[in-house]
């Protein structure tokens, strides 16, 4: 029985869409699956040239979403042209189509195993359509090359109608869950001098602050040894770009900074991604000292950075 609320109204119905994707993304027994096969992944794809050419750096953002319309191009226009009647067509582009998934389904992969929880869930599914899918096109093709036109056409369907499902689960994945989107997209941060609080010249090379709501790290150098000095700081986002890990917590190299989560290495000058999974780069801040006080700021194009909502 659906009670109603207290104004005596009966609550809004669920769509029927979005009840599939909540009890997607709730249900645990996926757990089982998706938590082991991503642990083994993110074992197996260690920071280095395969992950950044899986994950897209060169790009600069997912390599996985610019890959997808291949084989989604050439399934299409194996359905076109077995409307067509080109039997021919249809069975080279299936074949492409297979082909060109395989790259696809390990871009894939490598975004997946750095997710948890609802996104893990959901890609676990998305991941499972996709795989099916390409299995079925797979049978499409060798029935079309042993004369079975018909067989292979429905595979083709089937195919199809599993390849929508786990497109429109992408697109809940990329849109609604953020995956694949720089965590600092809609973080403003100050466009006027503004000190940094809650940070320490005593806590070591790398700490944590905050300037208008907005978490920082700060990399302090040796003071200059002709004077004595203290050198400006580098300062930069503290939210990972790429999951949101806590950039004050990991270790600096050199002048990169590496996120303790997936390993990600940051340029703490320019803030440019130096080695993958992250694909986008961390924003960088202005750095003074006034009054023996840190003041930071920011010169960012990005409106949705510029004009966050405000308590």
């Amino acid at each position: 029985m659906v009670r109603p609320d207290d104004n005596g109204r009966p609550p809004a119905p669920v769509p029927r869409l979005a009840g599939i994707i909540g009890r997607t993304e709730t249900t645990s027994g996926l757990d089982r699956v998706g938590a082991p096969l991503g642990a083994a992944l993110h074992r197996l794809l260690r920071p280095g040239a395969v992950v950044d050419a899986l994950s897209g750096k060169v790009l600069g953002h997912p390599a996985h979403p610019a890959l997808v319309s291949a084989p989604i191009g050439c399934w299409t226009g194996a359905l076109v042209a077995d409307l067509a009647g080109e039997r021919r067509a249809g069975r080279v582009l299936t074949g492409l189509g297979v082909l060109s998934a395989l790259p696809v389904a390990a871009t894939g992969a490598a975004d997946w195993a750095d997710t948890t929880g609802a996104e893990q869930r959901v890609g676990l599914v998305h991941l499972s359509l996709n795989l099916t899918a390409t299995v079925l096109y797979g049978a499409s093709w060798w029935a079309r090359r042993r004369d079975q036109h018909h067989l292979g056409v429905g595979l083709g369907v089937a195919g199809a109608a599993l390849a929508t499902a786990a497109g429109w689960l992408g697109g809940h994945l990329a849109y609604a869950l953020g995956v694949g989107v720089d965590t600092n997209a809609f973080a403003g941060g100050p466009t006027e001098w503004t000190g940094v609080d809650g940070q320490s010249a005593g806590s070591g090379p790398v700490s944590s602050g905050s300037a208008a709501g907005v978490s920082l790290v700060v990399i302090r150098s040796d003071p200059d040894p002709a004077s004595g000095s203290e050198r400006l700081p580098r300062v930069v986002a503290n939210r990972c770009s790429h999951r949101g890990g806590p950039l004050a917590e990991g270790e600096l190299y050199g002048d990169c900074l590496r996120c303790p989560w997936h390993g990600s290495e940051f340029d703490i000058t320019t803030g440019q991604v130096r080695r993958g999974p992250a694909t986008m780069g961390q924003p960088v801040y202005q750095a003074r000292f006034h009054g023996g006080a840190l003041q930071v700021r920011r010169d960012e194009p990005r409106s949705l950075r510029v004009n966050p909502v405000r308590p």
